[in-house]
Parts: C-alpha cells; structure tokens; sequence
C-alpha cells in the first residue's frame, strides 16, 4: 500500500515540476536584461550596434598610413550626436592600431549590402546610387591625424558636420 502511494507523489512531483517551471518562466527579453544588468561594466554600451562589416587596408604610400573601415548598424532611436562620439570610442577601444578610420553608422538593415552584393565587380568612377534624399539616418565617422569628424544625415534630407 505504502510504494502505490509514494510511486503517485512522485508521479505527481515529476509531472508539477515542469508545469510550476513554465508559470515561473519570465519572457525572453526580460531574461537577457537580467543577464545584462550582471555583466560587468566593461561590455556594456548605452545602446545597441552590430558590427557588420571590417577591413583594414593597408599603407599605399610613404606618407599613407593604413586605413580600417568599419560598418556598424545602430538602433535608430540611438543616433544621436553623443552617442555617435560614444560609438566612435568604442570602435577605437576595439581596433586600438587604428591610424586612420571611416566608420560608416547605418540605422537601416537595408542600406547595408550583404556579402553578395559586396563582393560584386565594380567600376571606380560609376554612380551607384540614385540622387535620392537620405530614407533613414545615417552618419560617417572619421580619424585621421587626431582629428576626428561626424557627418550626420538624416531622413529629412538634413545635414550636419562637426569635429570633435
């Protein structure tokens, strides 16, 4: 009489677990932000970048230095002047041999081209883009020689040019 009883709690016990597990279980996102409040201060940004694309060209003359070029895709909610300045820290922080660099900031998957598309045969002097005012923002960041710009244009056709 004793084991029908206990073999019941256990079925029982074992059949509750998953069900108490799945009430308890938090959405995603609530779960990878509590992982992220727990990360340490030294790989965290105050917003969201993707790296999409890197390359370092090398020195073309004696008074070339090498050039690294970086795509990033930014939230859009981001694109901010200050978070452009912070954006171009981090990059810094994360190629530091960087003599020269062009960093080309996109809020919109769509405006960055895939691998394919990269990897197709080009003419140096052809137009690759319609005169078309700017759909989304996006901004290109410069280091040369210590100095350091931001071209910003936005969606209205807007733009703005600073050095900082």
């Amino acid at each position: 009489m004793r084991l029908p009883i206990f073999t019941t709690f256990v079925c029982l016990l074992i059949t509750m677990a998953p069900l108490n597990a799945a009430a308890q279980k938090k959405p995603a996102g609530a779960a990878a932000q509590k992982r992220s409040a727990g990360a340490p201060n030294a790989f965290t940004s105050p917003f969201r970048y993707v790296i999409v694309y890197s390359k370092v060209e090398p020195q073309e003359g004696e008074d070339d230095v090498p050039r690294t070029f970086v795509e990033v895709l930014l939230e859009p909610e981001a694109f901010t002047r200050a978070n452009l300045r912070k954006l171009f820290d981090l990059l810094q922080a994360r190629f530091p041999d960087a003599q020269a660099m062009e960093i080309s900031v996109y809020t919109d998957l769509n405006d960055i081209e895939t691998p394919e598309e990269r990897d197709e045969p080009r003419i140096s002097d052809a137009n690759w883009g319609p005169d078309l005012p700017n759909l989304k923002n996006n901004a290109l960041i410069s280091s040369f020689n210590g100095k350091r710009s931001i071209l910003m244009s936005f969606a209205n056709g807007r733009t703005k040019d600073f050095t900082f």
